[in-house]
């Protein structure tokens, strides 16, 4: 469990997207890259999930933190590796 240390949770522009911001501060996922999303909606929902945080948290908890931060840290640097992994899926499975 981590201790809340933030107030509020706001969407911030960030190079023409929409950043996650704790008190003003651009958040980072665990692999340092900005929570930074391509929709105003879905950066509103990460805030939202980090506004509603209690004062003790896990942040497994939060959904749409941790579908982010794969896509940033895991899926985007192994973006063709993903995409040529999803594509035998589709020869196989559908």
């Amino acid at each position: 469990m981590l201790k809340r240390t933030w107030r509020v949770a706001t969407v911030q522009p960030y190079d023409g997207a929409h950043a996650l911001a704790l008190d003003g501060v651009v958040k980072t996922t665990p692999a340092g890259n900005p929570y930074v999303c391509p929709t105003p909606d879905l950066a509103a929902a990460l805030a939202a999930e980090w506004n509603a945080a209690p004062q003790r948290f896990d942040p497994r908890a939060f959904p749409f933190s941790q579908l982010l931060a794969t896509a940033l840290d895991i899926v985007a640097p192994h973006h063709a590796a993903v995409a040529a992994e999803v594509a035998g899926y589709t020869a196989n499975d559908l």
